[in-house]
């Protein structure tokens, strides 16, 4: 596996969005702060109380009578859960710089385990 050059990749998205919002100034006129949560797991709260991710997988999972991934499943894939992200997004209303660039995960798992029907 040829890893070189991964940190470098996975900044770019990060710097693509703080150029713009430098070159839009948007951080003095909008107040921009960016939240990227990960997969996203729990009850939501609001008018969408499943996530789009994991109930269609099972779903998939049960019309197959089998978990749907790619490969073997072992890809580790990172998670937080709903309330999690509500609290964070409640901090950066309450105390985030302007400009912020936040990443929202509390664990990862396989992807397999992600795709068992009998749990």
């Amino acid at each position: 596996m040829n890893l070189a050059g991964c940190a470098e990749r996975a900044a770019k998205p990060y710097s693509k969005v703080s150029k713009e919002i430098s070159k839009q100034k948007l951080a003095k006129e909008a107040k921009a702060v960016v939240i990227c949560p990960t997969l996203v797991f729990g009850q939501g709260h609001g008018l969408h109380k499943e996530s789009v991710q994991i109930p269609r997988l099972v779903d998939q999972s049960r019309k197959r009578g089998a978990g749907v991934y790619i490969g073997q499943g072992v890809n580790v894939w990172s998670n937080v859960f709903i309330d999690d992200v509500v609290d964070l997004f409640v901090l950066v209303l309450e105390k985030a710089p302007i400009g912020s660039f936040f990443f929202a995960e509390n664990g990862e798992q396989p992807f397999k385990k992600n795709c068992r029907i009998d749990q």
